[in-house]
């Protein structure tokens, strides 16, 4: 991953994660969030890519959430806001340009 930035376990209630987060990021957009009173209000989602080294089998949420593994390409078909799969994409080619310069 470039520019590697923050190294962090993520320990929570015994379970454990380890993630490395790029220090920039590679894209933002912005959505209409829908709050519970109804009010809906601008969010503003600056993405940054991230490595996970080790994940645990288990995780408190667990059951309440889907969970998946995905190629780039695949998952940029499959996330629900259209300009995060553009930003997915965009790292897509980055990635397969960086493999094919080696």
């Amino acid at each position: 991953m470039d520019d590697l930035g923050l190294v962090e376990t993520v320990d929570r209630l015994g379970e454990s994660i380890v993630i490395t987060v790029a220090r920039r990021s590679v894209g933002t957009y912005r959505y209409d969030k829908r709050l519970k009173n109804g009010d809906v209000v601008v969010c503003e989602v600056h993405v940054f890519p991230l490595e996970v080294t080790r994940q645990s089998k288990r995780w408190p949420e667990k059951e309440q959430r889907e969970f998946k593994w995905l190629p780039l390409k695949e998952a940029a078909e499959v996330v629900q806001e259209p300009k995060l799969g553009e930003i997915i994409r965009l790292l897509a080619r980055g990635a397969e340009h960086r493999v094919g310069s080696r």
